[in-house]
This record gives structure tokens, sequence and C-alpha cells, in this order.
């Protein structure tokens, strides 16, 4: 009877410990969470550059609910802001900025008083 053939693979396996394996299967665990989560990003920019929802769920087989929250996750995560709400906070801040100066020069001059 011929010897058997062990793979490359298998010779691998075989010189691991236990640990290594445990660390090589998380892992690659990483690794396909990291890529369910790309494809959840996918499937939510798809749903905002227009494409309907009922479309995307049956295309890619996901359940509309799962979907809905995806959505939800994704606006939390990134919440729409306004050119306009960003010039307000852009103003706000500066006028922050002066007044933190002004209170400064107060407190030193308070000081230079004493």
């Amino acid at each position: 009877m011929p010897p058997s053939r062990i793979s490359v693979k298998e010779v691998f396996l075989l010189k691991m410990d236990d640990k290594q394996k445990k660390n090589m299967k998380k892992s690659t665990e990483r690794k396909s969470d990291m890529s369910k989560e790309a494809f959840r990003k996918q499937m939510v920019e798809l749903y905002s550059e227009g494409r309907s929802i009922d479309h995307i769920c049956s295309e890619y087989n996901v359940p509309r609910s799962t979907f809905y929250r995806w959505i939800r996750k994704s606006r939390t995560n990134h919440p729409d802001i306004s050119d306009n709400d960003i010039q307000v906070i852009v103003t706000k801040i500066a006028e922050l900025e002066e007044e933190a100066m002004t209170y400064k020069k107060v407190l030193q001059l308070l000081k230079k008083a004493e």
C-alpha cells in the first residue's frame, strides 16, 4: 500500500500547538468580521446612492429588518451635518476663543494689580 500524502497545510497544523491554532482561528474570525463590516457599509452606500431597500435586500439576500438596523447604525455613527451647521459651529468656536483670551488678559491684569 502506498504511503498517504499529507498536504503542507496539514503538516503545518500538526506542528502547531493548541494555543497557536486558537490564535489562528481568532485571526481568521477578525478578518471575516472586517469583511462583514465592509459589506454592511457597501450596502448602506448603495442605499445612500438611491437604490431601493427592496432591491438591495432581494439582490443580496439580506432581511429588511437587518438592513434597517444597518441604516440606523450608520446614521448614529455619522449624523448628517449641513454646511450651515458647520459654519455656526466654527463661528461659535471663534467667539469662545476670543472670550477665553479676554478672560486671560483680565486675569493677568488682576495678578499685576496685587
